[in-house]
């Protein structure tokens, strides 16, 4: 009887593994580059647009290679150098060059308080899941794509 329940006990806790894992946790990177892939306005400047992607795994950059205007960023510092580093790619550029941010919801959520005026969301990608950010709240587990506004400059 025993020997039974293990086969079976195995299966279910590797398919809930393999949801968890392949699609739930980080699952929103790849549609996300996809997304910035064909949503990049042409014609950004020399410069490029820039998609900074905060407190999300590392994305791969393969989709540069697609759209030769899109530079990808894998941010590692603190909020505080974010928009730093974020206000002086759009301000600083020549061409004011687009200016993406990449973050899940709840950290989005705390950037809201202090740069919620200077930035719009514009696409968030469903079932996303960062554990080291976890969600409070069932909506939030999205990954969202938000652009920066001119305002900011």
């Amino acid at each position: 009887m025993r020997m039974k329940r293990l086969p079976a006990s195995f299966v279910l806790v590797n398919l809930a593994l393999t949801f968890f894992f392949g699609c739930l946790h980080q699952g929103g990177v790849i549609p996300s580059l996809a997304w910035l892939r064909d949503n990049v306005p042409a014609g950004t400047g020399a410069e490029g647009a820039i998609a900074v992607y905060y407190k999300t795994y590392p994305p791969p950059t393969f989709v540069s290679r697609y759209n030769a205007e899109l530079n990808i960023l894998d941010f590692r510092l603190g909020q505080e150098q974010l928009m730093k580093y974020v206000k002086k790619s759009k301000c600083e550029s020549q061409s004011h060059r687009e200016v993406y941010i990449v973050t899940p919801t709840p950290v989005l959520n705390e950037l809201k308080n202090d740069y919620g005026s200077y930035y719009s969301v514009a696409k968030r990608i469903p079932w996303h899941l960062s554990t080291e950010d976890l969600p409070t709240k069932f909506d939030e587990l999205n990954l969202d794509i938000v652009v920066i506004k001119e305002d900011i400059c």
